[in-house]
């Protein structure tokens, strides 16, 4: 088995900080959009009928073209673990939907 060098642990290390910091900084993007444009919504008629999720798609497909023009993949950026995903993220979204459903829909 081949023992990784000190340099190749610090270059792996530097990365995954940069993903950590990518990720956190399109999340904050994401929600501070969002919140832009559900205080719009008092100013301008047409923005009211614009779902929140528009704005993460649009920064989605803006991220993704500047990716695509730098010559960079986001698999090469950031990593995604499965695991992580059912364990960390996926509760509170099943949580958050069953929360928010009218019990007159049921009894």
């Amino acid at each position: 088995a081949s023992k990784k060098s000190n340099e190749d642990i610090s270059l792996e290390e530097k990365a995954q900080s940069w993903n950590l910091v990518l990720v956190v900084t399109l999340l904050g993007v994401c929600i501070f959009s969002t919140y832009l444009l559900l205080t719009m919504g008092t100013h301008f008629r047409w923005v009211r009928y614009l779902p929140e999720s528009v704005v993460t798609i649009v920064l989605g497909v803006m991220a993704g073209s500047v990716l695509t023009l730098s010559g960079q993949t986001l698999a090469n950026l950031v990593t995604f673990d499965p695991q992580t995903f059912f364990i960390l993220m996926l509760p509170p979204i099943i949580f958050e939907s069953g929360y928010s459903l009218h019990k007159g829909d049921f009894f």
